[in-house]
């Protein structure tokens, strides 16, 4: 519990953590249509998460104008065809799509392009991690457009050698662009790892959760439930076993979603009245957490409740630029 504060009623906001709006406007869209790119990319500024902000130019060289024409189907790139694109478009379409330059994260995270690869793209992969199992994969199915969730540099400054080399010697070699979105992928209203959760769970996403520096990488929900039938519905969107620490009601009826390693949103959830807190892993203290603030805390498995956004997002690049795309499943059992 936290100190000289009771917890709040069902439905009421804490006065410490923006937990149901005050004021930003939120888009929960069912996600982009085909050919639909301002509603990708939240042009106008909307959804919770995301603030009108400056325009990212990937290298400072490309305008919206240069970057896509009029043609058959809808908006193209300029100047090529439907089997091979010219690699900036792409970039550009996924800066602003994701609104790196406005997003913050963690220090090492590295969000956008990571390493480069071939000038044009031809096959897009999607993959929860920049592994040297994944990254093999994607030079053995042809592959040369890469886009992940967690990225190369998540253990920091470090000398190119072992794994990291390997890793890094395979893209060049194999000639895979490699592209990172790891906070600004979880955040956005269509595309993000916790909407799309939230979705597959047969829940309506009402409002943001998940503070993280003045943005909110998470949702919530209002439901009426049992906690057993809300379990049984993460394993199937997951497509595994998950767990369930029962500190809260049986009951369910208001619900945060934090994708990944959410569990240290205990105290927030607590603040925001959140009976029922869905992620994907915790460290040990946090079934103490959960069983001492009334907390339901459901864990379906960090990668597990990562693979929706990535997917989401290189089927987005598919259809915007009518490029093959799949998704690089390896499965990390956390």
């Amino acid at each position: 519990m936290i100190e000289g504060r009771g917890r709040p009623p069902f439905g009421a906001s804490a006065d410490r953590v923006l937990c149901s709006g005050d004021g930003v406007s939120h888009n929960y869209s069912s996600g982009p249509s085909q050919g639909n790119t301002a509603a990708a990319m939240g042009s106008s500024g909307e959804g919770w998460g995301f603030s009108p902000g400056r325009r990212v130019v990937h290298r400072g060289i490309l305008t919206p104008r240069e970057v896509q024409e009029e043609g058959p189907g809808g908006r193209r790139p300029k100047g090529i065809g439907s089997e091979m694109h010219d690699i900036e478009p792409v970039l550009y379409f996924l800066d602003q799509t994701l609104r790196l330059a406005d997003f913050p994260d963690y220090p090492h995270a590295l969000n956008g392009l990571q390493v480069a690869g071939p000038g044009t793209v031809k096959r897009v992969g999607g993959a929860v991690d920049a592994s040297e199992e994944t990254i093999r994969e994607a030079v053995r199915r042809g592959v040369d457009f890469l886009v992940v969730h967690h990225g190369l540099f998540w253990e920091g400054l470090g000398p190119l050698t072992g794994p990291r080399y390997r890793k890094v010697e395979a893209l060049i070699r194999g000639g895979v662009a490699l592209y990172s979105a790891h906070l600004p992928l979880d955040a956005h209203p269509d595309l993000g790892n916790s909407i799309l959760l939230a979705k597959s769970l047969g829940l309506a996403p009402e409002g943001p959760f998940g503070s993280f520096k003045g943005v909110h990488v998470g949702c919530q929900s209002t439901a009426r439930l049992g906690r057993g039938e809300l379990l049984e519905r993460l394993e199937q969107a997951v497509g595994g076993a998950a767990r369930l620490i029962p500190g809260g009601p049986e009951e369910v009826r208001r619900i945060g979603i934090l994708t990944g390693s959410g569990a240290s949103a205990l105290p927030e959830a607590w603040e925001c009245g959140i009976d029922t807190l869905v992620t994907g892993e915790a460290p040990h203290h946090a079934y103490h957490q959960a069983m001492e603030l009334g907390i339901n805390l459901l864990l379906g498995g960090h990668y597990a409740t990562e693979t929706f956004g990535v997917k989401a997002l290189a089927e987005l690049l598919g259809r915007q630029f009518s490029l093959p795309w799949q998704f690089l499943h390896h499965p990390t059992g956390l």
